[in-house]
Order: structure tokens, then C-alpha cells, then sequence
């Protein structure tokens, strides 16, 4: 039984590298093929009794290698946005932007930093009696490095003693806190806006389609010009999860919200009450 975690096979050298190992480490004149079923059975990948790895894997000590990730399609735009929608529909707007810069903090794995500090931060909500949701989004900027961009729903009471816990949270995800290592906002005038829908004369909406055209704007031109998405930036490649929901308000949960038949809001054309391109745009949302 091969060993699933071990690079040596899940990723097998070039036979001209390869070539030069055997099961006992000397030179080999066979070919690469057959030099790699002498790998598969040797000491370096044995296991032990019960089909079990002899050698611990420790889940830090080798990151698994990860596709790599460009522009966002349409479909996971389209989710996306209907996600959005939906938080509004259970009664959890997204009412806080932050950013967190990863790269800046040392973390090693981004995506799964940034899901540590979700569940982190749910955790702590859900223990002071909150409901939460978010979506985000994965960036690797040309300057900035890996980062994330989040949208949440955060109770206004619970926002100060939130920001407070930052910290603690980013600490525990193998990150080194600085100065501008996280940057908060609250979606509109303030934490409020998004229940209230209207504050100083401007609609909740409004600011929270500038967040969305700024989290979405390395999307595919496809959707770009399907949702009038009209925030442009090219960035580098990133590893792993590009985006992603809360699964209170993913797939499955609009499914079952709406009925197994019916599509969601977008696939139907029905998004006349996003201003995606809202005119003149508020500003604040960007990194």
C-alpha cells in the first residue's frame, strides 16, 4: 500500500532523476518506470501494520501542492453574488469589508489561514449568541503578495469586541501581527447601514456593490461583462480556493431555501436591485 501524503510518489521525479535512485539508493541503469515500482515498495514510503505509514506526515512539514488559480469564472462569480443576495434574504447582511494580507504576516498557507480565522471568528460570534455568514475572495497581488478580502455579517454590538479579537485570531492562524496586517470597515456609514438600509441619504446597496466590484475584479471577461463588473486589476496566480461561501448561504442552502426546482436569482436575470455599477461609486473598499 502506497503511502498518499509522500511526495516521492505523488509527485515522481523525472525518469533522467529518478534513474539514479533505487530501493537501495545506487546508481540504477534501468528505466525510470521500473525504477518507480522499486520506489513504491521500498523503505522510503513502508508502512506498517494495518496498511498504515511507518513515517509520521506532520500537515505543516510538506504543504500539499495545490492548482493553481487566475481569473475567476463566471460561475463562481454568479455564486458569488447570489450568496450576497441570500445573506440579505436570512436577515445577515454583510456589513464589514477587511482584508488580510497573509504574505505580509508570514503565514505559509493563505486559504487555509484564512478559513482558520473564519472559523475562528464564527466560533467566537455564535458563542456570544450571534449568527454570522461571509464570502471571500483570494488574491495574490503583484506588490502585496497573497491576501483575502471578506465581507461578514457582524451583530453592531458585537463590532468593537470583534475588532479586539483580531488579533488573538491572527496569532493562532501561524500569523505575525504588524500594523496594516488586517484593514476594517464597516459596508456603508457604519455597522447599522446595512439594517437600516438607508444612512446620510445613500442606500446600503451602493456600498455594498463598490465592495463586490472591488472583491471581483479579477474576474473573467465573461462575467465582467454579464454582471457589469467595471473595477479592472490583474494579478498573479494564486494556490488553492480562489473563492468561497459560508454554506449557510451556499449552494445548497439557497436550494433548499427556494425549492430544489427553482434557480437562483441570477441564473434568472433577476439582479435589476444591484447597482454593480453604481454611479458615483463610494470609495474605501480597496487595499
Amino acid at each position: 500500500m502506497l503511502c498518499e501524503t509522500c511526495d516521492e510518489l505523488s509527485s515522481p521525479r523525472p525518469a533522467s532523476r529518478v534513474g539514479r535512485r533505487g530501493s537501495s539508493g545506487t546508481a540504477d541503469a534501468k528505466s525510470g518506470t521500473r525504477v518507480l515500482a522499486r520506489i513504491s515498495s521500498s523503505a522510503e514510503c513502508s508502512t506498517g501494520g494495518g496498511g498504515r505509514p511507518s513515517h509520521p506526515h506532520p500537515v505543516s512539514a510538506r504543504p500539499a501542492r495545490q492548482q493553481r488559480r487566475d481569473a475567476l469564472t463566471h460561475p463562481q462569480v454568479e455564486k458569488f453574488l447570489c450568496a450576497i443576495k441570500h445573506a440579505r434574504i436570512i436577515g445577515l447582511p454583510l456589513n464589514r469589508f477587511f482584508t488580510i494580507n497573509w504574505e505580509a504576516a508570514g503565514a505559509t498557507e493563505p486559504v487555509r489561514a484564512t478559513g482558520r480565522f473564519l472559523k475562528l471568528a464564527r466560533d467566537w460570534l455564535r458563542r456570544q449568541g450571534s449568527a454570522s455568514a461571509h464570502v471571500w475572495v483570494q488574491e495574490c497581488g503583484l506588490i502585496v503578495g497573497q491576501h483575502a478580502h471578506i465581507l461578514m455579517h457582524i451583530s453592531p454590538s458585537l463590532a468593537r469586541a470583534f475588532s479586539c479579537h483580531q488579533r488573538g485570531w491572527l496569532s493562532a492562524c501561524g500569523a505575525t501581527f504588524q500594523a496594516g496586517i488586517i484593514k476594517s470597515r464597516p459596508v456603508g456609514h457604519s455597522y447599522t447601514h446595512a439594517l437600516v438600509g438607508i444612512q446620510h441619504g445613500e442606500r446600503y446597496q451602493v456600498h455594498l456593490a463598490a465592495a463586490t466590484q472591488y472583491m471581483l475584479k479579477e474576474s473573467e471577461a465573461e462575467a465582467k461583462r454579464r454582471f457589469k463588473l467595471t473595477v479592472a486589476s490583474k494579478g498573479g496566480s494564486t494556490r488553492g480556493k480562489r473563492i468561497a461561501t459560508s454554506q449557510n448561504i451556499g449552494s445548497a442552502a439557497r436550494c433548499a431555501s427556494r425549492g430544489s426546482n427553482a434557480a437562483d436569482p441570477f441564473s434568472r436575470g433577476d439582479h435589476a436591485e444591484w447597482p454593480l455599477n453604481p454611479n458615483p461609486t463610494p470609495t474605501g473598499y480597496s487595499s
